[in-house]
């Protein structure tokens, strides 16, 4: 009985009912409260919120922006569902490590007998003509082996995928070619007559398949596609040439099965080819992931992004964001002085100093995600403005929810990281005593921490800086780049009728008798080109165990007087087609130096299997863009009818009245074809070669501007408090005559030691990553000094003017109303 009455006892005892109530223990009550405590400080301090914000805002849309970018750039090819066991079969040099894209027949024939367990696909480039009365020319038409659609992913609108490339005469289109056509897409099982560029030869073809167009992320674009059959009984004399290299290759291959097709490929080659296999032979695998962006080193490759880019936007991404940061936590800690007697009062009445650290966390947190959300919504909102801006394809589709909840977590994971050191500071202060009215808080005096943040925005804006002039001077390095040749109202029109080749010495005879054309020639490359065409070459006294090539160039006579191409030795091609068709070459500088004999002219050299006399040496000349080097070229008279035929006209117009002249141009042609005549200036082509450094230098420069502004808001905010912080030892300073001039220099002391180590920091690393840069590029810039102290001029100027501004609005109220209070 005892000890029940005891326990009993024991258990009446506490003073149950002071205990908390549960909805008091409940965590988001407190929030609640923090919340309510966010939202009316940022009202009652609009304009420092408005600082906060905007930096954020602006910080955090810049970064979105940029991931969004790179997320379409990594989903390129990944549409394809075979992707991950897809690889491209690439020509190789082991010698010096050069690749290429462009197989020939043998290439692929030699993999599947070799490695029957693999799935191969082939498709090689062949402009067509399509249509019974107005036949449209198709640039974009591939012949295309059977296993295509096994080895690629698209979407069928109708046809069987498995054999619509099956049979010879068999073709299957696009959606957007079958509306040209034929209006509709209800295509399949119409005939319709395909005239094929070589040979002169038309077939008529059976639309097997009607597909939707290949989406705009992937490199594998066409038109339409040809059965391969048809390939290989117009082109069988040449399948069996490991030079004719027209195809793309690719092999299927089971993920357990690649290192061992990758470990017996050399003794596959030198089965094949015996032991007379040339040094410079090999081939090699690039998986189908890498293709996009792992493409820079290869020639005819258009389509193709950047990895290096991809690294350099997302390093821009994330300091861009971490000025933005930067910035609120300077700001955060500066306004630290007007919240000094909330923190004392707090800490008075009993808050602990969790309590307070909570409080500013989730008041960062409230920022963060708020100006998350807006900077998202904003990027969203003008998501197609931007890309027409910036000649791009973003699209929101790469984005799955999971992405946006890690977007939501990682704002959310910001807030708290960008509001812990502002909080700390904060709880740290010193309760009320019973006694003082109010707490003296020096935060006029620089930590040392806040130091350190405005010296990293100051490094990060002064090297993006100097990248963005360098990419920008690269950019007009190469569009200002003397070629070797006149560029200057040189027109190209590209000539793809076989029956108006024939005729091609009327037509130019016809245009250069126009009043506003001052010479006409023909050429079988436009410019910039590709150089599609390369032939073996040999001479007395080379290597025979290692093959060179060379470039081959079909001109006629007046090419070199109308591209004002020097020459260094010898003589132009006579005017007789007859006598010099098929004996008589004329070289480049580069193409005699890699013979490397003292004279040249008069001598012999076999070309494409035949002996040709070399009768002239011009000085070297930039067919193609500046990405690659000038290489060996061979100029030869060609009638029409064969691959290097002459094919286009360059024609050279006077600078005035082009329109008319243009006008009288169409007249011509339209006597001649009822083919549209297309046209377009070389300086134009050359220029648009160089459309993604234009691109490139954009979206550095946008980005670069973004982390200027957010500098400057930040650096507007921060001499701001310190200037309010200020207001009275500045007016005693005027009293005793203190010249604006000096107050400048006693409040922007601080801002200008720190930039000046910011400038010794920035200026090595600016040119460490701009030289890295640029080494991707055959012709370079040398970065100036220049650059260099202008970056450095542009972002002390901005910081004066700051300080000029706050300090001339302070100045402006008469000292006494400071020195009254």
């Amino acid at each position: 009985f005892a000890k029940r009455r005891l326990i009993v006892k024991a258990l009446l005892s506490p003073r149950w009912y002071r205990l908390p109530k549960l909805n008091q223990l409940q965590p988001g009550i407190m929030y609640k409260s923090h919340f309510k405590v966010a939202f009316r400080h940022a009202r009652r301090h609009q304009s420092a919120a408005t600082v906060q914000i905007l930096g954020l805002i602006l910080g955090i849309a810049a970064a979105f922006f940029i991931g969004l970018f790179i997320l379409n750039e990594l989903a390129f090819d990944q549409m394809h569902e075979n992707n991950e066991q897809l690889y491209r079969v690439l020509r190789y040099d082991p010698t010096n490590g050069d690749r290429s894209m462009a197989t020939s027949s043998l290439h692929g024939s030699l993999l599947k007998e070799a490695f029957p367990f693999t799935q191969m696909c082939r498709y090689g480039h062949d402009p067509v003509k399509m249509g019974e009365i107005q036949p449209i020319l198709v640039e974009d038409f591939y012949w295309a082996d059977s296993t295509f659609f096994a080895v690629f992913s698209f979407d069928f609108i109708a046809g069987n995928p498995r054999t619509c490339l099956d049979v010879v005469n068999s073709v299957v289109i696009t959606s957007s070619l079958s509306k040209q056509l034929f209006g509709s897409t209800n295509a399949v099982g119409r005939t319709i007559p395909v005239k094929v560029y070589d040979g002169d030869q038309e077939f008529p073809m059976r639309i097997t398949a009607v597909i939707k167009d290949p989406p705009t992320n992937t490199h594998v674009q066409f038109k339409a596609l040809g059965s391969m059959a048809n390939a290989e009984s117009l082109y069988k004399n040449l399948l069996n040439q490991w030079g004719f290299s027209w195809l793309r290759t690719y092999l299927l291959i089971p993920p357990s099965r690649y290192a061992e097709i990758q470990a017996g490929l050399p003794a596959v080659i030198k089965k094949s080819m015996g032991n007379d296999v040339p040094p410079s032979f090999g081939m090699t695998f690039q998986p189908f992931n890498r293709i996009y962006l792992h493409s820079q080193d290869m020639p005819k490759n258009t389509l193709r992004g950047n990895i290096r880019n991809i690294r350099i936007f997302g390093a821009i991404g994330i300091l861009v964001l971490l000025i933005s940061l930067l910035n609120y936590i300077n700001l955060a800690t500066a306004r630290a002085a007007i919240r000094v007697k909330e923190v004392g009062i707090r800490k008075t009445l009993g808050s602990s100093r969790s309590g307070i650290l909570s409080q500013f966390v989730v008041e960062s947190v409230v920022f963060m995600v708020g100006s998350g959300f807006i900077a998202i919504l904003l990027i969203l909102g003008t998501l197609p403005q931007l890309n027409t801006f910036f000649d791009l394809h973003v699209s929101a589709a790469v984005l799955s929810w999971k992405d946006f909840l890690l977007l939501a977590l990682m704002l959310f994971g910001l807030g708290i990281t960008a509001g812990i050191l502002p909080a700390f500071v904060l709880s740290n202060l010193p309760g009320l005593s019973l006694n003082s009215a109010t707490i003296r808080f020096k935060s006029d005096n620089w930590s040392l921490t806040r130091k350190v943040f405005v010296g990293i925005q100051y490094t990060v804006t002064l090297v993006l800086l100097v990248s963005t002039f360098a990419i920008y001077q690269q950019y007009r390095y190469l569009r200002d780049f003397d070629l070797g040749f006149n560029t200057e109202q040189l027109l190209h029109i590209p000539v793809n009728d076989r029956q108006l080749q024939q005729k091609l010495p009327l037509l130019k005879e016809q245009i250069g008798a126009l009043s506003g054309v001052t010479g006409v020639c023909a050429t079988g490359e436009d410019l910039p080109s590709e150089l599609n065409n390369t032939w073996g070459i040999s001479w007395s006294g080379a290597n025979p165990e290692e093959p060179l090539g060379i470039d081959i160039i079909g001109v006629d006579q007046d090419y070199f007087e109308l591209l004002k191409i020097p020459f260094i030795e010898g003589r132009n091609f006579p005017e007789s087609y007859e006598v010099d068709s098929a004996r008589s070459v004329i070289l480049n500088e580069k193409a005699r130096s890699m013979i490397n004999r003292d004279a040249i002219v008069g001598s012999q050299v076999q070309i494409g299997g035949r002996d040709r006399k070399v009768v002239g040496v011009v000085e070297d000349s930039h067919n193609t863009s500046l990405h690659s080097e000038i290489v060996p070229i061979a100029y030869l008279i060609f009638p029409p009818g064969f691959r290097v035929s002459p094919d286009n006209l360059l024609v050279r117009l006077k600078a005035n009245d082009a329109a008319n002249l243009l006008a009288e141009l169409k007249t011509i042609w339209g006597q001649h074809s009822s083919d549209p005549l297309l046209y377009n200036f070389v300086d134009e082509a050359f220029a648009a070669a160089y459309s993604s450094e234009k691109q490139f230098s954009t979206l550095i420069f946008a980005f670069t501007l973004f982390a200027i502004i957010i500098s400057i808001v930040g650096l507007f905010g921060l001499i701001s408090f310190i200037v309010q912080l200020k207001l009275k030892e500045i007016s005693i300073r005027r009293v005793l005559g203190a010249q604006s001039l000096d107050l400048m220099q006693h409040l922007g002391r601080d801002f200008f030691i720190v930039y000046g180590i910011a400038v010794v920091l920035a200026i090595p690393v600016a040119l460490r990553l701009i030289n890295t840069w640029l080494t991707g590029y055959a012709y370079r810039i040398q970065v100036h000094h220049s650059l260099l102290w202008m970056a450095a001029l542009l972002c002390l100027l901005t910081s004066v003017l700051v300080i000029f501004y706050h300090l001339r609005n302070a100045t402006k109220i008469s000292p006494s109303e400071y020195l009254s209070e």
